[in-house]
């Protein structure tokens, strides 16, 4: 039986021609491909509720994601199981605009917790040395409510000394909030 030839394109000199990626250099793309989607995975487990659905991700997606928050840290296997499980069905997703809207929901996210602790610094200040510390506000800002921010601390500061931090407590926090105080 006769040996068969190799077809050879002398079209094209050897030296130009074009050779696949090899298997190696695959491989390496297919791993970092695969570490940014469970980075996305990780990153998508600290956002808030309402920040994980305005991305807009889908049910499946969402839903996972909250499986994999719902675990704790002792299931070690089944978190890691879980986060490529999340990474999978990111995978469809174009990456660099998923990591994009990730990235800016989490900084909202840590924003909006930066600004909330800030609200919860004051509020304790001026429960604890009222006048003081509305002194300096109402320095820093005239245009606060004197009237309505002064009640509210009272109220507060009353509510508290009874052993209770419930309904003025709250509101002192809310009318902050509408006045602006959290911001940087």
């Amino acid at each position: 039986m006769a040996k068969r030839r190799r077809m050879v394109d002398t079209s094209v000199p050897e030296h130009e021609e074009v050779v696949g990626a090899s298997r190696g250099a695959k491989r390496a793309v297919n791993k970092d491909r695969q570490a940014r989607l469970e980075a996305v995975a990780l990153r998508l487990t600290i956002l808030t509720p309402r920040a994980l659905t305005s991305l807009d991700l889908g049910e499946d997606i969402e839903s996972e994601v909250r499986l994999l928050i719902s675990l704790s840290a002792g299931q070690r296997s089944a978190l890691v199981r879980q986060r490529r499980r999340v990474a999978s069905l990111l995978r469809p997703l174009d990456l660099d605009e998923t990591e994009r809207r990730v990235e800016e929901a989490a900084g909202a996210t840590a924003q909006t917790r930066a600004s909330t602790d800030r609200l919860e610094r004051l509020r304790r200040q001026l429960l604890e040395d009222g006048d003081g510390v509305l002194a300096r506000l109402f320095e820093e800002h005239p245009e606060l409510d004197h009237q309505r921010l002064r009640q509210a601390v009272r109220a507060a500061r009353r509510e508290a000394e009874g052993g209770s931090t419930g309904r003025h407590f709250k509101r002192l926090f809310q009318i902050m909030k509408e006045l602006g105080l959290g911001g940087g």
